[in-house]
C-alpha cells in the first residue's frame, strides 16, 4: 500500500489531501527537519544546523544538488545537513548504521562539516533512528565518518564521538601576505606568532592578549584565496575553567562571516597545539560575541592521522518541509 511505502520512505502523513483522483485519496507528506545546537548543552549557544532526513531516493535524485542548496539558503544557517540511510551489507559492522551524508551552506557544498555531522546524530537519535549503543558511519565527500554516543557517568548528558582525519598544518605558500592577513584580521603584523595553511583554510596563532583584541575586517576576508582563517591561542595564565584553546574561525568566502563552533577546524587544531602543550587530550572553546562552545580533543584514541572530537548536542526545533528534490509537492 502506498501509505505505508511512503512512510517507510521517512515520510510522515498530516491529513488527507482535499484532491481526489478516482476511489482513492491522495495524501500530503512532509519531511522531518530538525534545528540542533551543537557542542552546547545550553539553547541558543552552540553552533546551530539544520539536518533533514531523506529517503535514499530523495537522497539521490539527480536534482537533489540543487534542491539541497536553495533548502540551505531558506534555513540560512552556516550549514544544512542531509542524511539517507543505507542498506546494511555484508561487510556493514555490527551495531552499525550507514548513512548517506551532504552539506550546504547558504553559498556552497562542503566536504566536510563538524558541528553539522554531530547535529545529524542528534536529530537520528532524537527521531528514535539511532539508540546510544548504536555506531554511526556517514558516507560522505571526505570519506567514512564514523560516530558513536556516550553517556556521561556523572550527568547521564549524551554526547557524541567524532572519529574525523586529522588536518595537519603546513607552512603558508608564498602567496600568502601575513600583512594583509593581519590587517583582515584588525591586528599588528607582528602580533601574528605562527601562520600554517590547514588544507584551504589559514591558521593564525596569536597571544592571548591580541586574541581579545581581533576585529575581523569581513570584506577583505573575503577578498583572499583563502577559504577560512582560524585564528587562535592559549587561554590566559589565569584562566580557572579547564579549557586550554581557544579560536575564532572566520569564512566569509563561502557565505559565514563568523562561526560560532567549527569542528572540522579542529582536526587542525588538535594536531598543531598538541606538541606546543605536550597534551593528548585538548580542551577547547571557541565563541564569537554572541554564541559558541566547547569540545574535547582527542589525539590518541582514534588512532594515526585521527582525531576523535567529542561534544554535547541539544535539539531546539523539530518541523518539516513540504517540498522534495526535483521540485514535487509532498
Amino acid at each position: 500500500y502506498l501509505v505505508g511505502f511512503y512512510v517507510n520512505c521517512g515520510f510522515s502523513v498530516t491529513r488527507l489531501s482535499l484532491v481526489v483522483h478516482g476511489e482513492d485519496p491522495w495524501f500530503e507528506l512532509e519531511l522531518d527537519c530538525e534545528a540542533v545546537d551543537a557542542f552546547t548543552s545550553e539553547a541558543y549557544q552552540g553552533n546551530p544546523a539544520a539536518v533533514v532526513l531523506l529517503s535514499p531516493a530523495a537522497f539521490h535524485n539527480k536534482e537533489a544538488s540543487e534542491w539541497m542548496q536553495r533548502v540551505a539558503i531558506e534555513n540560512n544557517l552556516s550549514e544544512t545537513a542531509y542524511v539517507a540511510p543505507r542498506a546494511p551489507t555484508a561487510e556493514t559492522p555490527e551495531n552499525t548504521l550507514e548513512y548517506d551524508l551532504r552539506w550546504f551552506t547558504p553559498a556552497a557544498e562542503v566536504k566536510l562539516c563538524g558541528h553539522a555531522t554531530l547535529s545529524a546524530a542528534f536529530a537520528l537519535h532524537d527521531t528514535k533512528q539511532a539508540t546510544a549503543s548504536q555506531n554511526l558511519h556517514f558516507y560522505t565527500l571526505s570519506g567514512v565518518l564514523v560516530c558513536r554516543f556516550e553517556v556521561q557517568s556523572d550527568t547521564q548528558k549524551l554526547l557524541v564521538l567524532m572519529d574525523f582525519p586529522e588536518q595537519p598544518a603546513k607552512p603558508v605558500g608564498p602567496s600568502t601576505s601575513l600583512d594583509e592577513v593581519a590587517s583582515a584580521l584588525g591586528i599588528p603584523s607582528d602580533a601574528i606568532i605562527e601562520a600554517k595553511q590547514a588544507t584551504t583554510d589559514l591558521l593564525v596563532r596569536v597571544s592571548p592578549e591580541t586574541f581579545a583584541t581581533v576585529k575581523p575586517n569581513f570584506v577583505l576576508l573575503s577578498q583572499t584565496d583563502v577559504r577560512g582563517f582560524t585564528v587562535t591561542a592559549q587561554m590566559p595564565n589565569d584562566n580557572t575553567s579547564g579549557v586550554d584553546i581557544q579560536s575564532r574561525f572566520f569564512a566569509p568566502r563561502v557565505g559565514i562571516n563568523e562561526d560560532p563552533v567549527t569542528g572540522s577546524t579542529h582536526c587542525a587544531l588538535g594536531p598543531y597545539w598538541g606538541p606546543l602543550l605536550k597534551k593528548t587530550t585538548i580542551r577547547a572553546q571557541q565563541f564569537t560575541p554572541i554564541r559558541g562552545g566547547y569540545l574535547t580533543l582527542d589525539l590518541v584514541s582514534a588512532g594515526q592521522g585521527r582525531v576523535l572530537l567529542k561534544g554535547e548536542g541539544l535539539v531546539v526545533l523539530r518541523g518539516k518541509l513540504t517540498s522534495s528534490p526535483g521540485g514535487v509537492s509532498l
